[in-house]
C-alpha cells in the first residue's frame, strides 16, 4: 500500500474531486498515505472529503478551470507543496444534436476537458521532468478512439487527451515521469446528469480510481472493468466507420429525452 507513497511522494493534486472519480482518487490515495490538494467548484463537498480520508492532510481549493484565471489559481496554489501526483479527473460532456446545443456549453467543456488539462499537465511535466520523478493521470474515455455521434465534441475532447497521454507516457519515461490514460466506459457519477444521459450500466467511480492506481507506473492506458474492455474489443474488430454508426446507435439509447 506504500508503493505510490514511496514512489512519488506525499503529496496529491486532484482536480474534479467534488464527485465522482476525483472523489474516488482522493479515497484510494488517502488509503496510501497520500496528503491531497483537492479541486473543485463547490467547498462544502471538498471539505468532506477530510472526514472522510481520516489521516492524511485535505487540502480543498474552490476554482473554476474553464476559465484562465482558475487554472492560474490552482497552478499557484500547489507551488507551495511537494506534489509529486497530478490526477486531471475535472471534465463534463454535452450531449444531442450538435445542431442544437449551445456554443457556450461547448466551449466551456473544451476549456475544462482540454485546455486546462493542457496548461496544467505542461507545468505538472516540467516539475516532475526537474526531480526526476512524478506521476500524471489523465481521464480519457471509450469515446475516445471513434466519432461519436451525438457527444461528438466531448467524444472530441476525449481523443484528445488520449493521444496527450499517450506521447507523454512514451516522453517523459527517461525523465522519471509516469503518465497514464484512464479510458473507461459510463461510469455511475455526476456525469450523465450534467450531460443530460442515462446510463443503464455502469461502472463504479471506485473501480476505475482503484484500477488506474494498479496500473500507474506500468501502463500508458488502462480500460477499467470488463464491459469496457469487451466493448473496446467488439468496436475495434470493426471499421472505423461501422464503429461511428455503432456509437450513433448507443448514443441515442443514452441520450434523455
Amino acid at each position: 500500500m506504500e508503493a505510490i507513497r514511496d514512489k512519488y511522494g506525499d503529496w496529491a493534486l486532484i482536480t474534479g474531486a467534488s464527485s465522482g472519480i476525483g472523489r474516488a482518487f482522493s479515497k484510494e490515495l488517502a488509503k496510501r498515505g497520500i496528503n491531497q490538494i483537492v479541486v473543485g467548484r463547490n467547498f462544502s463537498t471538498l471539505e468532506s472529503l477530510k472526514s472522510m480520508n481520516e489521516g492524511v492532510q485535505i487540502i480543498p481549493v474552490v476554482a473554476d478551470l474553464s476559465k484562465e484565471s482558475g487554472v492560474e489559481e490552482v497552478i499557484q496554489f500547489s507551488m507551495n507543496y511537494d506534489v509529486g501526483i497530478f490526477i486531471a479527473s475535472a471534465g463534463f460532456g454535452t450531449s444531442g444534436k450538435f445542431l442544437e446545443t449551445s456554443i457556450h456549453s461547448e466551449l466551456s467543456m473544451h476549456a475544462v476537458n482540454t485546455s486546462s488539462v493542457l496548461e496544467m499537465t505542461h507545468y505538472f511535466t516540467h516539475r516532475f521532468a526537474q526531480k526526476k520523478k512524478g506521476a500524471i493521470v489523465l481521464l480519457s474515455s471509450i469515446v475516445a478512439f471513434q466519432g461519436t455521434p451525438y457527444a461528438s465534441n466531448y467524444a472530441a475532447s476525449k481523443a484528445y487527451i488520449q493521444i496527450l497521454a499517450e506521447g507523454l507516457h512514451s516522453e517523459l519515461k527517461p525523465h522519471g515521469v509516469d503518465v497514464l490514460a484512464v479510458a473507461p466506459g459510463p461510469v455511475k457519477s455526476g456525469f450523465e446528469q450534467r450531460a443530460n444521459m442515462q446510463f443503464k450500466k455502469a461502472l463504479s467511480p471506485d473501480l476505475v480510481a482503484s484500477t488506474a492506481l494498479k496500473h500507474l507506473g506500468f501502463s500508458a492506458t488502462v480500460y477499467p472493468g470488463f464491459s469496457t474492455r469487451l466493448s473496446l474489443l467488439g468496436l475495434r474488430m470493426s471499421p472505423r466507420s461501422v464503429r461511428v454508426k455503432i456509437m450513433s446507435s448507443i448514443m441515442k439509447g443514452f441520450v434523455s429525452h
